[in-house]
């Protein structure tokens, strides 16, 4: 029983090894599966991103929509694993506001109560281009709306702009270009600060003020209120400089009772009929015409005289270009000139030093050799004494004997041309020609005794 239970045992240990076995075998070839799937996926899910040759992108994670605020230029980058690109056009943008009101659409032109009450139409049309730097503030806040705000938003802006001003302000041509001035500088301003808060997301890049129409009905028409109103004004302005100057004349030609009366008179000419006021402005059309005339008049004259003025200029500037090159050349000479001048300078007084050094040379030279023969004959003289001394010890010569060798070598070494004899005894043997003759004997070498 005992070895029964033993066997029974044994086979059992054997069977649960077994299973644990094979359950480890299909664990593996799970994990294996579950790799090969993940490097699969990995594999068909990383690809390239391309950006457009026409705009820049923006690199997002296709699950988190994480975005890369670095903008990207056109070409191709990655591999990436689950990007793509969001897209803003790097060309310039393009908004008009030129379609007929009555239309529908945003392009329509602007319609605007002037500050005069008048109803105004504009068209316009401005430029502008986005700033790459700033896409990744520019998507967080509009998404791809952005273009659509600009309509809106722009459309707002400039009708408070010109709501500002006159309908007189818009067919006045100073005034007209200083309505769009100011509506230019003011999307400028949107651009810069307003579009992305804080951001200068786009830049303008020009603005167009095209036309301006006034609204029509059945009972007026606006664009003649507009002009009847222009020459009302100009016809008030010319009776009152008229008027100013009849005052002044009767003020210097007549007296304070003709003056009133001139006064009165005029009073009644305003009155006048119909049929004058016609003949008037007829007379002023004329005189507009002439006016007209003679600018145009002048403009060719003036655009004749500018032509001249630049052929004049022109070949005012060619003679001052030409005159400077003759200048330059003659300055350059005059450079040539004066360095070569200084070239020879330096060689002279080059030369000068060398031979300053030469002659300061040659005399320290002879300076030198001169003490060397005093020295020299300075030794000779000592040498001689002290020959004379060691002779005299020698031969025991007493000082008569001295003295008489002394007299017979100065009298051989006197010049025969100036020996003179004296029958005194000399006190000296220092004679006439003796120290010449002594010093040629130390020359050659050579002492009589």
């Amino acid at each position: 029983m005992y070895v029964w239970f033993q066997n029974k045992q044994f086979e059992y240990i054997l069977l649960q090894k077994r299973d644990m076995a094979d359950e480890d075998a299909r664990l593996g070839a799970g994990i294996c599966f579950l790799l090969v799937g993940a490097i699969l996926g990995i594999g068909f899910g990383a690809s390239f991103i391309y950006v457009p040759l026409e705009h820049w992108g923006l690199a997002v994670n296709t699950y988190t929509k994480d975005i890369n605020p670095t903008p990207l230029e056109a070409g191709a980058y990655g591999p990436y694993w689950a990007h793509e690109i969001y897209k803003f056009p790097r060309s310039i943008e393009v908004v008009n506001f030129t379609e007929p009101y009555t239309g529908s659409g945003d392009n329509r032109a602007l319609r605007l109560t002037a500050s005069d009450s008048a109803s105004v139409e504009l068209a316009m049309s401005f430029s502008y281009q986005l700033e790459p730097q700033h896409l990744h503030s520019l998507y967080k806040a509009f998404s791809f709306n952005w273009k659509n705000s600009i309509q809106g938003n722009s459309r707002s802006i400039l009708r408070d702009v010109g709501a500002k001003y006159t309908a007189l302000d818009y067919v006045q041509n100073g005034r007209r270009v200083e309505v769009e001035a100011a509506m230019k500088q003011r999307m400028v301003t949107y651009f810069e600060k307003e579009f992305v808060t804080g951001v200068p997301a786009a830049k303008l890049i020009g603005f167009y003020l095209l036309g301006v129409e006034f609204e029509k009905t059945a009972k007026r028409d606006k664009d003649q209120d507009i002009l009847n109103a222009i020459k009302s004004v100009k016809d008030q302005e010319k009776i009152n400089e008229q008027s100013k100057l009849d005052v002044i004349t009767e003020i210097t030609q007549t007296n304070v009772s003709k003056l009133e009366s001139e006064r009165q008179s005029f009073v009644e000419v305003t009155s006048i009929d119909n049929e004058n006021v016609k003949k008037t402005k007829e007379i002023e059309l004329v005189q507009i015409n002439a006016k007209t005339a003679r600018l145009v008049s002048q403009i060719e004259t003036d655009a004749q005289v500018n032509a001249t003025n630049y052929r004049s200029e022109t070949s005012n500037l060619r003679q001052s270009f030409l005159t400077e090159i003759v200048e330059y050349e003659q300055n350059t000479a005059a450079l040539v000139n004066e360095i070569a001048a200084q070239t020879r300078l330096l060689k002279s007084q080059n030369e000068a030093k060398i031979q300053e050094i030469i002659a300061t040379a040659e005399k320290e030279a002879n300076i030198t050799i001169s003490l060397a023969q005093q020295q020299a004959y300075i030794n000779r003289t000592q040498a001689i004494e002290v020959a004379y001394k060691n002779l005299k010890a020698q031969l025991a010569l007493d000082g008569d004997d001295i003295n008489i060798l002394k007299f017979i070598r100065g009298i051989e070494m006197h010049k025969e041309e100036k020996l003179h004899m004296d029958l005194q005894k000399p006190t000296a043997l220092n004679l006439p020609g003796q120290n010449e003759k002594y010093l040629e004997s130390l020359k050659t070498g050579y002492t009589r005794l």
